[in-house]
């Protein structure tokens, strides 16, 4: 059989043809077999990342999901394949009724929300990006998910600890600042209290000092007055107008000595059991003449057998205090009275005026020693006069002394120009117990 050389040609060139589409197929199935391999990989590195990675098609139908997203919403892989990929979103975000627009989706990464298969919500970060094929179509959505529950718990106790350093650091500055305000409330304090020990060591000498020289003055203002019939009328005026100012000294520097002695815990009380009713007897006695001058009308009050224990003395001083305070804020004509009752197993001692009255505001500070009136233009000198105001401690002395009697001490008054009325209770001795079962009278109001 003889060949044809075009023939021989034409098949060597067919035979060329099908080795290079040999060739190619086997390139093309080594690129397919690396392909694979690398699928293989890629798909074993999503399987074993702690990630969450799910990939939706472009009806938002999941295609794929690894075991991490899965674990992470309490599902099996082989429940997600196939279901509406917002199944991991709250119900209340989506509706299932309305299919998904893949096609206006964008890419984006922000923290959300997701829900768990057994409806407990959990804060998450979402990145997720919209595949598209050459003609720019979506072929689908691939959607990476973390759960941030741990990192939003770190951050809440690096918040925390933050605001508890802030706030340990402000408490810090606070005690500095406390620190450096109490040292100069210690070193204010030592100059009070070396100022008040000052004042006290003045008032004491100067007490003790004026004492001896108001003695003789007295002395002497008594020698003449005795021998009035030899001086003429207005050197007796004179003298006596020294002997009222000598007593008014004596008074004040004796109330100073006092105030001192209870401030320092210095009072001796020479305990008796006596009878209250003649121990006011007795006072109201000694102020009757200043009553008298003043053409004021002076009640007492005051059943027998009243029977306490205590010092007298000092008793008699609280109870003069407060007649001669009565006595000096009672207007000319007005109304004085002192009324002693039983009260269960206490002494009850009214003094009460229809004077100027207290002022609500004042009626505890007006037994705070040195308090006077407020306006220093309204002091003026005097022993019983009206309106006169001494040094402000005849009230500081009374309370001081009931007190230390173990009783109780208060004013009452309705304010300017409707009197005041001064109560003291004041324990019963055991023979005064019986009689305090009787009922008395209320005393009357002035």
């Amino acid at each position: 059989m003889q060949e044809h050389p075009q023939d021989c040609a034409e098949l060597v060139q067919e035979l060329e043809v099908l080795r290079q589409r040999v060739a190619a197929f086997q390139e093309l199935e080594r690129h397919y077999q690396q392909s694979l391999n690398t699928m293989k990989l890629l798909k074993k590195a999503l399987e074993t990342t702690q990630m969450g990675v799910t990939i939706s098609d472009a009806a938002g139908k999941i295609m794929f999901t690894n075991p991490a997203e899965a674990e992470m919403h309490g599902f099996e892989v082989e429940e997600l394949i196939g279901q509406d990929v917002r199944i991991f979103s709250p119900s209340k975000l989506w509706n299932p009724a309305q299919p998904l627009q893949i096609k206006h989706f964008s890419k984006f990464k922000r923290e959300s929300e997701n829900v768990r298969k057994d409806g407990t919500v959990f804060p998450v970060q979402i990145m997720s990006d919209v595949v598209l094929d050459e003609a720019g179509e979506p072929l689908g959505v691939v959607t990476c998910c973390e759960d941030i529950s741990e990192r939003r718990q770190l951050e809440q106790v690096r918040v925390q600890a933050e605001v508890a350093e802030a706030r340990t650091k402000a408490v810090e500055a606070t005690n500095r600042e406390l620190e450096a305000l109490y040292a100069k409330e210690q070193a204010v304090t030592r100059t009070l209290q070396d100022l008040n020990q000052m004042k006290t060591n003045f008032l004491v000498v100067i007490s003790h000092e004026m004492r001896t020289p108001l003695a003789i003055l007295k002395g002497y203002n008594d020698l003449l007055l005795e021998d009035s019939d030899s001086l003429g009328a207005e050197a007796v005026s004179f003298l006596k107008v020294s002997q009222k100012m000598t007593e008014r000294l004596t008074v004040s520097f004796d109330n100073i000595l006092e105030m001192l002695k209870l401030n320092h815990g210095q009072r001796v009380l020479h305990s008796v059991t006596y009878d209250l009713c003649q121990l006011a007897k007795n006072v109201t006695d000694t102020v009757s003449r200043f009553v008298k001058r003043r053409q004021q009308v002076f009640e007492v009050v005051c059943p027998p057998h009243i029977f306490v224990s205590g010092d007298a003395e000092k008793m008699e001083l609280v109870i003069f205090n407060l007649l001669q305070n009565a006595i000096k804020f009672t207007p000319d004509g007005g109304t004085i009275r002192l009324q002693l009752e039983l009260r269960g197993s206490e002494a009850h001692v009214v003094v009460s005026d229809t004077g100027i009255g207290i002022d609500s505001g004042e009626l505890e500070r007006v037994f705070e020693p040195f308090f006077t009136h407020p306006d220093p233009g309204q002091h003026s000198s005097g022993h019983f006069e009206f309106g006169t105001r001494g040094i402000g401690l005849g009230l500081a002395v009374a309370k001081g002394y009931v007190e230390a009697h173990r009783g109780k001490i208060w004013a009452e008054s309705g304010g300017e120009g409707t009197g005041s009325r001064f109560h003291i209770l004041l324990p019963l001795h055991a023979r005064s117990r019986k009689i305090a079962a009787v009922t008395l009278e209320p005393i009357p109001t002035l």
